[in-house]
């Protein structure tokens, strides 16, 4: 169900939804819900280090508002179309199935945000949990992208965040949203942990 607040941005998603199927050209914002963006953009602060699993317009937008970003695409294609316009702040790296959730370039507990977006999101969610800051939060783009499958990927991830809010302490938000340049509603997750 998608949330009453969501219904203002119809017409405009519309537009970007067409737009973006007649020209391929997609919105400068992050293509995630309408509510995901207020709500992230109400947390992320200048000095945060962010770590993005999956590339997009949502890159560039972290970017303006956080100190450091290390986005991680597993899509050669789409890493050597968004490289060239990423600003100084982004360490941006291609890596395949055998290293993309790698976060061993952390200290525990020294990440402020980690996005769960792209492949792989058992194992990404898995590496980010210990990483994560006190106080810090976890943000798992299309927590119902396989809800037919009853241990797919997304399944497990989330299984996991649950797991760290109640181990650590914290809390988790649930929400669906209208998605930015598609018509369709998307559940997304979001964590602080403890």
């Amino acid at each position: 169900m998608l949330p009453p607040g969501e219904f203002r941005h119809l017409a405009e998603n519309l537009f970007f939804t067409v737009r973006r199927k007649a020209t391929g050209r997609l919105p400068a914002r992050p293509w995630i819900a309408y509510n995901a963006i207020t709500r992230l953009e109400s947390l992320l602060r200048p000095d945060w280090t962010v770590v993005e699993f999956g590339s997009g317009a949502s890159t560039q937008w972290y970017a303006r508002r956080v100190g450091t970003l290390h986005s991680i695409e597993s899509d050669e294609s789409w890493y050597r179309q968004l490289k060239p316009d990423l600003p100084a702040n982004v360490r941006y790296e291609l890596r395949g199935q055998n290293d993309y959730p790698d976060l061993r370039d952390y200290q525990d507990r020294s990440i402020d945000l980690v996005i769960v977006d792209g492949i792989m999101r058992a194992e990404c969610m898995e590496a980010a949990i210990p990483k994560v800051k006190l106080g810090g939060w976890i943000y798992l783009d299309n927590s119902d992208k396989d809800m037919t499958i009853h241990n797919g990927d997304v399944r497990r991830a989330e299984a996991q965040l649950r797991h760290a809010v109640q181990s650590r302490g914290g809390n988790l938000e649930v929400a669906t949203g209208l998605t930015v340049g598609l018509m369709l509603a998307q559940e997304w997750q979001l964590a602080q942990l403890m």
